[in-house]
């Protein structure tokens, strides 16, 4: 998490799905590997699930963008889904469809303008609205998400085949997850203010 490259905000959420997950492995009762360390394996899963609580139950808007982060992350997209409840599932694939359509709209909506304008001699009786539905009826911004989450490629640079997608990833992973700049931003400040002239 502490890392420059390659962190996002979308490694947030698989990171602690994956580390909740590894711990109550740790603290299933069958398990008798950790005899005396049981109450310190108990006491780490409270405390994940109380600092972080408001990222794991998926109705606060910084889970819903972390998870949309997430999904917009093609090292993860859905897979961190088999650590959430399934009533959460469609949900969270909802809103991030949603998210997708609506950068979608605000993507077109200059062009369709002009595209209108240029061809009104030619098409004029032709009009039959927005042409944000593919012949099957389904969104241009939905059919792009099904086949995004198809695609088993997992490299950041396959996010150029799905130029919406790339949109959300570049709007919800913008924000940094690790504190390491601005820890180095005030170690600076506070090296050049001790400084004397």
């Amino acid at each position: 998490m502490q890392g420059e490259v390659n962190t996002y905000y979308g490694v947030v959420l698989p990171c602690l799905l994956a580390l909740r997950r590894k711990i109550k492995i740790l603290a299933n009762p069958d398990n008798n590997t950790w005899i005396y360390c049981k109450p310190i394996i108990n006491a780490l899963l409270e405390s994940i699930e109380k600092r972080f609580g408001n990222y794991l139950d998926f109705t606060s808007p910084e889970s819903l963008n972390a998870a949309i982060a997430a999904l917009s992350y093609p090292r993860f997209k859905k897979r961190w889904l088999t650590c959430v409840k399934t009533e959460f599932h469609e949900k969270l694939l909802q809103i991030f469809k949603k998210t997708a359509n609506e950068i979608l709209v605000e993507k077109n909506t200059p062009l369709e303008i002009e595209k209108s304008h240029e061809n009104q001699t030619t098409d004029e009786f032709f009009d039959f609205g927005s042409s944000s539905l593919t012949l099957t009826g389904i969104p241009k911004s939905e059919l792009e998400v099904l086949h995004y989450f198809a695609d088993e490629e997992n490299d950041l640079q396959n996010l150029n085949k799905y130029p919406t997608i790339k949109q959300v990833f570049i709007r919800f992973n913008t924000p940094l997850p690790s504190s390491a700049p601005v820890e180095r931003l005030f170690i600076f400040y506070n090296d050049e203010s001790t400084k004397k002239p």
